[in-house]
């Protein structure tokens, strides 16, 4: 009896310590599997904020070039604005203030070394030669025969991050609308893009 439980004390221990770290093991991969998953996650969340910056540059591109056209042509001023350009424009973050006044609190910032670089293309169309596969085509003779002049806005965006002296463009974002410009102002008749416009032009 008493050698029995001379051999059943080691043999216990061993099964206990071979308990204890097979459990820690599945912790250990478990413990991996979890951070792998978090940094997943955070680089996800990374990509949706530079997309959904891009797409709001393109909007905001296009909606800006609608009011710039309104007033164009209450102005007479010609439409010198449908040349095609290109222009930057600056990536905002909130982050923390500096000294003073709201120390500490969350004011929006421009990132260093971040843009959207956008193309900016307003033209104007004929509803009359538009094809049929022209996706703006239904929205554009469901207008009123003689309602006004219509203009294709389109904008094309992708951020761009300078590291180590050069250019990485990411997020690229397309936004196409077309712009009805009457007596009243503009409105656009035709939005295609992952960006919706809160509003139209002002009339």
């Amino acid at each position: 009896m008493t050698q029995a439980r001379a051999h059943t004390g080691p043999s216990r221990r061993g099964a206990a310590l071979l308990m204890a770290l097979g459990m820690l093991a599945l912790f250990s991969v478990l413990g991996a599997a979890y951070v792998r998953a978090m940094s997943l996650e955070d680089e996800a969340a990374s990509l949706r904020a530079r997309q959904a910056r891009t797409e709001e540059a393109a909007a905001g591109a296009v909606r800006g070039a609608a009011a710039a056209l309104r007033r164009a042509l209450a102005e007479n001023d010609g439409l010198g604005m449908l040349a095609d350009r290109s222009f930057r424009m600056p990536v905002h973050a909130l982050t923390r203030a500096g000294r003073g006044t709201g120390e500490g609190a969350l004011t929006p910032q421009p990132l260093p070394d971040t843009f959207v670089r956008v193309r900016l293309t307003v033209a104007e169309m004929d509803p009359a030669a538009l094809a049929a596969d022209d996706p703006a085509a239904g929205a554009v003779r469901a207008a009123a025969p003689g309602a006004g002049r219509f203009f294709r806005v389109t904008a094309r965006a992708a951020l761009v991050e300078q590291t180590g002296g050069g250019e990485r463009g990411r997020a690229p974002a397309a936004v196409e609308a077309v712009a009805l410009a009457d007596g009243n102002g503009t409105a656009f008749v035709y939005w295609n893009g992952t960006d919706e416009p809160y509003a139209g032009p002002p009339r």
